[in-house]
Formats: structure tokens, C-alpha cells, sequence
């Protein structure tokens, strides 16, 4: 993109203050940080592979065949974790896509409480779950210590989501489930800086979580499902998928909020609780700061190989 362009750009989509003690922010649960993850972006990892430039890629229909469902539905976070709901998601997606291809048995979709007290009290050091999180530290968790599942484990019940479950005090106490979620662990993470990067891991079916301060108070979809940021949040958000085909470029963006935070005209049986971005805002969400990363290779069923 040349100079003028990224200019006429960020005038549509101003840039976010990487201070917002000054700012009216809503915090979902996610911690801005600019500090750079010691990982590979994804160029780096799979320079070979397709960039997706001018295509279309969705990651929900996989999630909704696995599922049984003709719309996925939307998480609905009931405490600061939108981390760990958009990770718990992307994790099911990854997990779902192979599943498909490669034949492979299901689980069941993740225990975003193990999540949220992995990525905030053992990676992140907190002494409590009344809080959020980096995305990085939700991400390196499932990478280093793995899923559990939504079911009942010997003295926890993981079946319905429910917040305050995320209060587990140490791993230390819970052998078991350590044991058990050694056992399905994200296999590659990759950093991802612009959109190009995450339209190429998107086009290889690896689904993008990150964070952004860009917010969307009283969002409604358009005629073509688009949305427009209103507002400061600090929030987790997933890509589920991209369409560089369309007269107006989007990436899909999925919520936490249940599926009646945005309303309006849907597109390719978009699942409820989502729309769509223009590419140019996608663009600027990631930039804001360093802490998006796309998810591949999980180790909870044979992996697909991007190379």
C-alpha cells in the first residue's frame, strides 16, 4: 500500500491510542500490549503456501457440519474472557477442519475456563481469574499444556460454560486434567502483522485470533453485512474467514457476544453474532498491537501440513 493510500485509510479508520487511560473503553478482557512474541509469522513458517489474494476462504461451514448445525452460533462471554472464548473457538475450528479432512474423531469444543485460568493464572501469573488477558498468554497455553474438553472431568464439570469454573487455583492441583489435555495441544502458532498474512492463513484454513481497541457500539450490519467501528474495546476477535471476490473485500469477524450483539443482511450463511469488515479496517485492527496470531497443526488429531 503507498503512502497516500494508508493515509486515506487511517483518516476512515483512525488509529487507536496505545494509552486509553483517557478514553472511554469497554474491556471485554483483553490487555493491549505492544511487547513482540518470540514466534515466526506466518510468512515465515510457510513461505510457500497460497496468499489468498482475490479469493474466498470460510472456516464456519466445517465447524457447523462437525457440529450438526445450519448457523454456528456466537459465544456469549459472561465474564473477562474474551480471550479465551476467541481462542477456545479458533481451537475448535482448526480441530473441526482436520477432523474433516483427514478423517479424524471429534472431541468436543473446548473448555474456554481452563482457558482463561491457563492463559491469565499460569501463563500471565495472576493470582485470580477477575481479569484478562494477553492473547498470547491464552495461546501459549493451549500450545504448552493443551485443550480440555466440554464434559465432565473427575471433580469438574465442564459441560456448560459457566465463568466462575475458570477458578482452579494451581495446575498443581489438578494432575488429572493436565494429563488429560497433554493430549490435544495446538501443534504451530505464527504471528500474523497485516492483512495480507492473515488473508494467506485464512486461505489455508488456519483461523486468526487477535486483539484490538477498535470498538463497535450499536453495530448493525449493512446491506452487504458489513459493519463500522464505533467506539473504544478492548477486545479478542477471530477471523473465520475472507472474501476478496465480493465488489467490497471483507474479512468476517466473530464476536463474543451472542448471536443478537449485530443485527442485519447476512452473507455466505454467516454465523449469528458476526459481520463483516472491510479489509482496510481488518488491516488497521491488526496493526494496532502486536498480539495476532494464527493457529494450525493441532496435535489433538492428525494435522494437516500447510507444507
Amino acid at each position: 500500500m503507498i503512502r497516500r493510500e494508508f493515509l486515506k485509510v487511517a483518516a476512515a479508520f483512525p488509529l487507536m491510542p496505545y494509552d486509553l487511560r483517557l478514553e472511554k473503553v469497554r474491556d471485554f478482557g483483553y490487555i493491549p500490549s505492544n511487547e513482540i512474541a518470540d514466534l515466526p509469522t506466518f510468512e515465515e513458517q510457510f513461505p510457500r503456501v497460497a496468499d489468498g489474494k482475490g479469493g474466498v476462504s470460510l472456516l464456519h461451514p466445517y465447524l457447523q457440519k462437525i457440529l450438526c448445525v445450519q448457523a454456528l452460533k456466537a459465544h456469549h462471554q459472561k465474564g473477562p474472557d474474551c480471550v479465551s472464548q476467541a481462542t477456545g473457538l479458533s481451537n475448535d475450528t482448526v480441530a473441526a477442519i482436520q477432523v474433516i479432512l483427514r478423517n479424524q474423531r471429534w472431541n468436543g469444543k473446548a473448555a474456554t475456563e481452563w482457558i482463561h485460568f491457563g492463559g491469565r493464572c499460569v501463563v500471565g501469573k495472576s493470582n485470580n481469574i477477575n481479569g484478562g488477558s494477553r492473547i498470547i498468554y491464552a495461546c501459549k497455553f493451549i500450545q504448552d499444556y493443551g485443550i480440555l474438553f466440554r464434559k465432565a472431568y473427575p471433580k469438574i464439570n465442564f459441560t456448560n460454560y459457566k465463568f466462575d469454573r475458570a477458578a482452579l487455583g494451581s495446575l498443581d492441583k489438578w494432575p488429572n486434567l493436565v494429563k488429560q489435555a497433554a493430549k490435544h495441544k495446538m501443534g504451530k502458532l505464527t504471528r500474523i502483522r497485516s492483512w495480507e498474512e492473515a488473508r494467506a492463513a485464512l486461505r489455508n484454513l488456519c483461523p486468526v485470533v487477535f486483539g484490538s481497541t477498535y470498538g463497535f457500539d450499536g453495530a448493525k450490519r449493512d446491506k452487504d453485512g458489513f459493519g463500522k467501528p464505533n467506539g473504544t474495546w478492548r477486545h479478542a476477535w477471530m477471523f473465520m474467514g475472507y472474501d476478496e471476490r465480493f465488489e467490497r473485500k471483507g474479512a468476517l469477524l466473530m464476536n463474543s457476544h451472542g448471536d443478537i450483539k449485530f443485527k442485519g443482511p447476512k452473507r455466505h450463511n454467516q454465523p449469528k453474532g458476526s459481520l463483516w469488515i472491510d479489509v482496510e479496517l481488518a488491516d488497521l485492527m491488526i496493526k494496532t498491537y502486536s498480539d495476532a496470531y494464527a493457529l494450525s497443526e493441532y496435535v489433538g488429531t492428525k494435522p494437516l501440513r500447510l507444507y
